[in-house]
């Protein structure tokens, strides 16, 4: 997979992936995954992506459980309950925990 966004903070990163090995695939949703990582038990889950705008410098996606609205600086991501702030981080920089984890999520 190829990480293409990468927002944290200290116990949640939002990642963006591209899985590599559809090749030919049509359906994007196959292909594209949003994730939600928490840190503090390694847990990671599916985001339900609905729709997306970008509109200047600003980006947005919409969840089912949420909106990430964010920049090349930071993000925020507005759940029922909470407002979450989060760093735009360079997608190179993934710990090595986070990349352990998608991996393991996507074999389940």
């Amino acid at each position: 997979f190829k990480v293409l966004f990468f927002f944290e903070e200290k116990f949640l990163s939002l990642i963006e992936i591209k899985l590599n090995h559809l090749v030919g695939e049509k359906d994007k949703s196959k292909i594209f995954k949003w994730l939600a990582i928490d840190h503090n038990t390694g847990k990671v889950r599916k985001l339900d992506f609905i729709s997306m705008n970008a509109s200047g410098k600003e980006e947005q996606r919409v969840f089912r459980q949420g909106i990430l609205n964010f920049d090349t600086n930071c993000a925020t991501f507005e759940t029922n309950n909470e407002t979450i702030s989060l760093q735009n981080k360079k997608t190179h920089l993934l710990p090595e925990f986070i990349t352990k984890a998608i991996k393991s999520f996507l074999t389940a």
